[in-house]
């Protein structure tokens, strides 16, 4: 399979501040910048993205998503995938620890994992950060929505996420499990893309833009959240797949 990933976030309109950060196969965000070790293209034989959406105020958020994508690439590997609560626990653990040291109550991280291994695609997620998949056969979500939303009263607030102390409650990720063959396209995003960006729209810009890179097709993705108010932060991250 060949493999190619691209992402672009944004603070979007309304925030000062970018509390999402990324996992770009050993690749992050730190003090605005690109850190960890990035492989370089076709250098591997597995590959690991994730998005992350921090929360908490402040800088909290900034700093619950940071540790995340931190601890990732600890348990960056062929074998993730068979130890994604292993890393929930771990870097729940560790934030809820960053937590009690900064003496705040409320640090957090909604994240949507992705693993693509040989023919396999494997997703894990917590919280409202979402997974699509886009091929011939259309979009489809592959992630659950953690959040307690009610019709017609908005959004509810997070079921599942990152910072709860173990003995407050149990972390139940989604996960699954999705064959590979031929071209497909994945999108990993923060809430700030789908809350301006409906399902709808989303796959008519996928549509029109199948041929571009994963660059252009993230920095159109922002331009559209932008376009409809860009109120939260904006995060895609996009991963092309072929044969």
């Amino acid at each position: 399979m060949q493999v190619r990933a691209a992402c672009k976030t944004s603070p979007g309109l309304i925030r000062t501040s970018n509390e999402d950060n990324v996992y770009l196969d050993g690749a992050w965000i730190e003090d605005g910048k690109q850190a960890g070790k990035p492989f370089e293209e076709g250098g591997r034989s597995c590959h690991v993205y994730a998005v992350c959406d921090g929360m908490g105020g402040e800088s909290y958020g900034e700093v619950a998503s940071l540790i995340a994508v931190k601890e990732l690439a600890s348990f960056d590997g062929p074998d993730l995938p068979d130890r994604f609560c292993d890393y929930i626990r771990s870097a729940n653990r560790m934030i809820c620890e960053e937590a009690s040291r900064r003496l705040v109550s409320r640090m957090g991280a909604a994240i949507a994992l992705l693993v693509i291994t040989g023919d396999t695609a494997s997703v894990c997620n917590l919280g409202d950060c979402r997974i699509y998949q886009y091929d011939e056969r259309g979009l489809r979500q592959l992630s659950l929505d953690h959040r307690t939303d009610m019709p017609g009263l908005g959004k509810g607030m997070l079921s599942q996420h990152l910072g709860i102390p173990e003995e407050e409650f149990l972390l139940e990720p989604a996960v699954s499990r999705i064959p590979l063959s031929g071209r497909t396209m994945f999108l990993l995003c923060s809430d700030g893309l789908t809350d301006m960006v409906p399902d709808q729209p989303l796959q008519e810009l996928l549509a029109e833009n199948i041929q571009e890179t994963p660059a252009v097709i993230a920095g159109k993705l922002l331009a559209a959240a932008a376009d409809r108010g860009g109120r939260d932060n904006i995060t895609a991250l996009v991963v092309s797949v072929s044969d």
